[in-house]
């Protein structure tokens, strides 16, 4: 029997804004300066939030950004403008969840079949095509177009089972 996943704890009034603007593509200082805070409260604020979804204190801010948009803590970002519609390739679908769920470079490149030697240019050129200002805001965007789901609430997937 698998060992039951503590529960996940909600967000301080503090931590929702840093916690929007890291899905919505934003460096620590430019969260700082919207805020008007020190770039050490962000700091603070995103180690807790890491603590709160049970994430490694190392994650990644995509990693991050996946564990609040799965978790349906924060709204995914809005489109970019101009933003054209396209279609994600098999490949960059899978990139697309490496990044979301792994923070090492060379976990990244595994989980989506690529050379290592690759991933940085792929990332960028999946980045590019989504208008994404990063990896976080890239998942984000994954989120808002569908790429990526939010778990589904207890007994919801047991349920869809049943009645599929």
């Amino acid at each position: 029997m698998s060992p039951i996943a503590a529960p996940v704890k909600p967000l301080s009034a503090a931590q929702n804004p840093v916690a929007q603007h890291l899905v919505e593509g934003r460096s620590n200082a430019e969260i700082a300066a919207r805020l008007w805070v020190t770039n050490g409260t962000v700091t603070f604020h995103l180690r807790r939030i890491r603590s709160n979804l049970h994430c490694d204190p190392g994650c990644a801010h995509a990693v991050l950004s996946h564990a609040l948009l799965q978790h349906r803590l924060v709204r995914p970002p809005v489109l970019p403008p101009f933003f054209d519609s396209f279609t994600l390739s098999t490949k960059d679908h899978l990139l697309l969840k490496a990044i979301a769920e792994h923070s090492a470079p060379a976990n990244i490149a595994k989980a989506a079949k690529i050379a290592p030697s690759s991933r940085a240019a792929r990332t960028r050129t999946l980045i590019a095509a989504m208008r994404a200002r990063d990896a976080a805001h890239l998942v984000g965007l994954g989120y808002t177009l569908g790429l990526l789901r939010p778990s589904q609430p207890d007994g919801a997937a047991a349920l869809q089972e049943l009645t599929s």
